[in-house]
């Protein structure tokens, strides 16, 4: 049996970039969370682009490994925006260059003695609630990001579906009819969205500032984004046919937006005794960061 030693997680996301060292055993996904021996939070600084970004979370990397008294680091886990493949990060525009930047080379060369293991923030978010938290034991089941970003992870025979090109759950590029032209789902309901929408409406506010606004238009904008969302969720659920729906991202803090998917859910499923039950996750903004440490544990298992 390999001796246990620590993981290293790196959370990349468009604001902040969330850096863990943990504990490992020294098993793939068999024990409890491991436990989370260090952390450090940095601001991603996106206006000053990707390479800053970077080289910041790997200095940041370092300065938290010196302190592991001693124990030896058995792999890396990222999750980051976009999708990665073998050089590079696709559908990242939220930082500049991101797209251009060869992130798994960089992260491969810092730590070369060790297995790099990166995945997508959201598929990575569906790992960790697949291992430890609401999606534990499932076989079919959903795992709904909704705020910022808008998009889903399949999990079908207890595993995370990734598609033919790694994008599968993408639902954020759903074409939605607004008016006499077609968008994208996230472009109407995700974060930046409805911003734009609460501009044109006069208000300057994002979602969860918009649903305790006493404004009429505000409740009108906010009505109209919790239908749109539920409507979304429970299509998605009558294509996957899933025992659970877990829900994160920044909306589902609101009772409102989760109590409406439940009650969609509820209404639309064919075999209404056997609707999936709908939970908030159990890691809430800490969900892709325990991805990280998910495909780090995986990563040091198979070496």
């Amino acid at each position: 049996m390999t001796p246990p030693g620590v993981l290293l997680a790196i959370d990349f996301g468009g604001t902040k970039i969330e850096i863990a060292l943990a504990s490992w055993g020294g098993s793939e996904g068999a024990g409890p969370k491991p436990r989370v021996l260090g952390r450090t939070r940095l601001e991603t600084l996106a206006d000053e682009g990707a390479a800053q970004a970077v080289g910041r979370a790997l200095d940041a990397s370092e300065d938290l490994l010196a302190v592991s008294e001693g124990a030896g680091l058995r792999a890396v886990g990222v999750s980051t925006m976009g999708f990665t493949h073998a050089e590079r990060v696709d559908l990242a525009p939220n930082v500049p260059g991101w797209e251009d930047l060869r992130l798994p080379a960089a992260l491969r060369a810092r730590f070369s003695a060790v297995p790099v293991a990166i995945d997508n923030d959201v598929r990575a978010a569906a790992r960790a609630e697949l291992r430890w938290g609401g999606l534990r034991g499932a076989v079919t089941a959903l795992y709904v990001n909704l705020g910022t970003g808008v998009a889903a992870t399949v999990i079908t025979g207890g595993r995370v579906l990734e598609g033919a090109h790694g994008i599968a759950g993408e639902v954020g590029y759903w074409l939605v009819r607004t008016g006499d032209t077609w968008g994208r789902l996230e472009e109407e309901v995700g974060g930046r969205g409805v911003r734009r929408r609460a501009d044109a409406a006069g208000i300057r506010a994002g979602f969860e500032s918009l649903l305790s606004s006493p404004s009429s238009t505000a409740r009108a904008l906010t009505e109209d984004v919790i239908d749109a969302v539920s409507a979304h969720v429970a299509n998605m659920a009558l294509m996957v046919d899933p025992e659970r729906v877990v829900l994160g991202g920044g909306y589902v803090g609101s009772p409102r937006v989760v109590g409406a998917i439940r009650d969609r859910l509820a209404a639309s499923f064919p075999l209404r005794a056997r609707s999936p039950v709908v939970a908030v996750g159990d890691f809430g903004s800490d969900a892709a960061l325990y991805g990280a440490v998910a495909l780090a544990e995986d990563a040091a298992a198979t070496r």
